[in-house]
């Protein structure tokens, strides 16, 4: 399941728990141009795997 969040409701998360896991799943070169500090980068393809089970 994808999850979507805005800014303000990321940063609270952040804030309030330390073993919280940012999953980013855009593309390598988007994610290499701008990424949230700690967040890991899944390709694409990993998720349309798992979409595919």
């Amino acid at each position: 399941m994808a999850l979507t969040v805005d800014p303000t409701a990321l940063m609270d998360w952040v804030a309030r728990h330390d073993d919280l896991m940012i999953v980013d799943v855009r593309g390598g070169a988007e994610f290499d141009s701008l990424h949230i500090k700690s967040s890991y980068h899944a390709h694409r393809g990993l998720q349309q795997l798992g979409e595919a089970r």
